[in-house]
């Protein structure tokens, strides 16, 4: 099976951007944005506990957990929090090391490593990082690894002919 989904949200848990490629998300459309959002609360549900108010501990940065039977990686970068999901061989480790190193360095990318939520709802960056994340994957599996070689793929960036 494919890699699931990237979900962005703010540290409020309100969603910013969300990609599905596959497994449960294939019936979604039947079941419309009801099955989205359930999925949606179920991995901020995951990666409690989440402060709320100012006299409580910090919450972890990071995290990984069992979602509805999809592996999940968290991380909050910056003022973003960053979710991951997917099965079968897109387990937490290819997910913590492979998927989620790209997909950070790609909203560095976009965002000019001011990564906050302003930054990423700009409406010149929210639509090149959705156009990178199509880009690195095909049918759900993720083709490139390299940032450099997605943004030149996606055509956001030329190609060095400097040798």
């Amino acid at each position: 099976m494919p890699l699931h989904s990237v979900v962005i949200t703010n540290p409020s848990g309100v969603l910013l951007l969300s990609r599905y490629w596959g497994g449960g998300a294939a019936s979604w459309s039947t079941e419309g944005s009801q099955a989205r959002a359930q999925w949606e609360r179920s991995l901020w549900a995951a990666a409690a506990p989440w402060p709320t108010a100012a006299g409580q501990p910090k919450s972890p940065d990071s995290g990984m957990g069992v979602v509805d039977e999809f592996a999940m990686v968290w991380r909050q970068i910056g003022e973003l929090v960053v979710f991951v999901a997917g099965d079968d061989e897109y387990d937490e480790l290819i997910l913590e090391s492979e998927v989620f190193p790209l997909v950070e360095a790609l909203l560095r990318e976009h965002c000019g490593g001011k990564l906050v939520e302003s930054t990423l709802l700009h409406y010149d960056t929210y639509g090149k990082v959705v156009l990178t994340f199509e880009e690195m994957l095909r049918q759900g599996h993720l083709l490139y690894t390299n940032v450099e070689t997605v943004l030149r793929m996606s055509k956001l960036k030329k190609l060095d002919t400097k040798l």
